[in-house]
């Protein structure tokens, strides 16, 4: 396939900006001193033990063994023997735009400081939203927003998408949606090529990340090669890892209009499964590596299939009540065998993707059936290292460094250290002995603020209340 896209090595001249920052209105005046942590180093898969965390405003000042760090005589002292703490969480693709504010009460006791909304939604909701953050005096994660869309004519979601059919609307559109005060821009999949080619130009002038799923009309690697930030889910490899790509992208653009385009994408996708072919998906990994593209897998969204018991302990936070099933892509097909051997597929493809290199990003495609906000991001990381088998270091880097690393902002976030933002999550257990672990929250750290077990369970009580049910 020709491949005209700008050279890979452009890449590394993005500009990405930082996530949006929350002013809280509360902001600490005092300072904060965790006593005799154990601090978690997830950069280095290591834990430094009984330290002293002095967060002055929504800052770490500084972290020192307990034996020699001198706490500041107007701070608020907690006495943190035993526990560990680790960087505040990032779901890096969530769509909790609207109700943002219900969202928190229980994306902040599970401990998510920072979200990345991927599109779909309205940019007035994503005005409004904004203007609300800066009056907050509720603890709420950081913001980072694409508010829409990006796709073809027509646009595969019409509800919250924008269409750009002709390259030459590529600069006028990306100044509407900045103004529209969007953080990055999100492509969908059935952008044509020249559009993309176009946008992602306009991105790299303007240090905009671009983010979101491969169109059809390119390969993952041309992507990576134009500069995107982020590929979205993991399902989007399959076809690009086909020995039969080229016929498999025919096939899938007559299916669009067959009559029964069920039954065919199912046949095409039990071909792929077939026709996959390992050195070269390894090699697609090995490119996306090499251009420093992320991938977010969302890989917890493909192995939910049915209710569990679980989810009716999680339910009560959320209006609705508990659907049927988890979501079920066309390729998936209607009975559970197929749906194992898709979902073993994808789990191996997020493995491969870790070991070539590729920086993964952790995601739970919140506001999916049975993908609960905040409780489901605990689960895609177990899921990361059960089924995709990273290690827990690596399942925790995907939610606290390399989200940082993705928004060039590691002097700032994803580790803790002096100057980094006091966003904070401690832990009656360590999470790099068991990835379960981070479930296990006795308190948050939110722009600086120490909000504690109680007032967290309170926060969840509080959402419960607005689903119109009973804690």
């Amino acid at each position: 396939m020709k491949r005209d896209l700008v050279p890979a090595a452009a890449l590394f001249a993005i500009a990405c900006s930082a996530p949006s920052p929350v002013t809280h209105r509360d902001s600490p005046a005092r300072g904060l001193a965790l006593r005799h942590v154990n601090v978690v180093d997830v950069e280095h898969g290591a834990v430094i033990p009984d330290q002293t965390i002095i967060i002055s405003g929504s800052r770490i000042l500084s972290v020192q063994p307990a034996s020699k760090a001198r706490v500041p005589s107007d701070a608020r002292v907690i006495d943190a023997h035993g526990s560990y703490v680790m960087p505040g969480l990032w779901d890096m693709h969530a769509h909790v735009l609207a109700n943002y504010e219900r969202f928190a009460s229980v994306l902040i006791p599970n401990g998510v400081t920072g979200i990345r909304h991927p599109g779909n939604s309205r940019l007035d909701t994503l005005r409004a939203v904004r203007a609300r953050l800066g009056r907050a005096t509720m603890p709420l994660p950081r913001l980072s927003a694409a508010g829409v869309l990006i796709d073809g004519n027509p646009p595969a979601r019409p509800t919250g998408s924008v269409m750009l059919a002709d390259a030459g609307n590529a600069s006028v559109l990306a100044d509407s949606l900045l103004a529209s005060g969007v953080d990055f821009f999100k492509v969908y999949s059935r952008l044509k090529r020249e559009p993309f080619i176009a946008l992602a130009a306009e991105a790299r002038r303007r240090g905009v990340p671009l983010t979101g799923h491969v169109p059809r009309a390119l390969t993952p690697e041309e992507l990576s090669d134009a500069g995107i930030r982020s590929i979205e889910h993991a399902f989007e490899f399959p076809l690009a890892c086909s020995n039969r790509e080229a016929d498999m992208r025919h096939l899938h653009a007559r299916a669009e209009g067959a009559a029964d385009q069920r039954t065919v994408r199912m046949a095409i996708a039990d071909t792929l499964l077939r026709t996959y072919d390992r050195n070269k998906c390894i090699e697609i990994f090995k490119h996306l590596a090499r251009n420093g593209t992320f991938v977010t897998p969302t890989l917890y969204l493909y192995k939910r299939r049915g209710v569990t018991a679980a989810d009716s302990a999680v339910a009560r936070y959320f209006a609705g009540g508990i659907p049927a099933r988890g979501l079920v892509l066309p390729e998936f097909g209607d009975t559970d065998d197929r749906a194992r051997r898709w979902y073993e597929a994808l789990a191996g493809l997020v493995g491969e993707m870790n070991r070539s290199g590729v920086m993964l990003l952790a995601g739970t495609d919140t506001d999916a059936p049975l993908i609960w906000a905040g409780f489901s991001l605990h689960e895609e990381l177990q899921t990361l290292v059960d089924d995709a088998q990273l290690t827990a270091a690596e399942a925790l880097r995907a939610a606290t460094v390399n989200p940082a690393r993705y928004f060039a902002a590691t002097d700032s976030m994803g580790t803790i250290g002096p100057g980094k933002v006091a966003d904070l999550v401690l832990l009656l257990g360590n999470p790099l002995s068991d990835i379960r672990h981070t479930r296990r929250i006795t308190a948050v750290v939110v722009n600086g603020r120490y909000v504690q077990r109680q007032e967290l369970d309170q926060m969840l009580a509080s959402a419960a209340r607005a689903a119109g049910r009973s804690q």
